[in-house]
């Protein structure tokens, strides 16, 4: 089994988390979504600006950055962007309706009340041990 960790961003993560970034968008090319795939994804010093302001973190599959979260405080209040995540390490699955939680389901009917059901949204599981 693959050995896993989330830390906290480095500098040294850049490059590879900008890669992570567009090979993950262009899997939403796949799928019709091409105004997502076509978002720009961060440029370095952006990404750099980030890293420093400690709001990013890794998630490592062996040694090698294979995913990332950002999430920032405002307002007291957290934002998580969605996660960007190699696609060679995709195994997540879609969760049934048994299998959604009520914690889950508030949230996502907060982001429907929000608008942000414009694309069919699932939800989805990665197992990691």
């Amino acid at each position: 089994m693959s050995e896993h960790s989330v830390r906290p961003a480095r500098p040294a993560d850049v490059t590879r988390l900008i890669e992570i970034e567009d090979a993950a968008g262009e899997r939403f090319r796949e799928i019709g979504m091409d105004a997502v795939a076509d978002d720009p994804s961060p440029s370095p010093d952006e990404m750099f600006r980030l890293v420093a302001a400690g709001v990013i973190r890794v998630v490592d599959i062996d040694g090698r950055a294979a995913g990332y979260l950002q999430a920032e405080v405002g307002d007291d209040c957290a934002h998580g962007e969605p996660a960007s995540a190699d696609p060679a390490h995709i195994g997540r699955r879609v969760l049934g309706d048994d299998e959604i939680t009520p914690g889950l389901a508030a949230l996502r009917a907060e982001e429907t009340r929000r608008g942000l059901d414009r694309w069919p949204r699932c939800c989805m599981r990665l197992d990691l041990r």
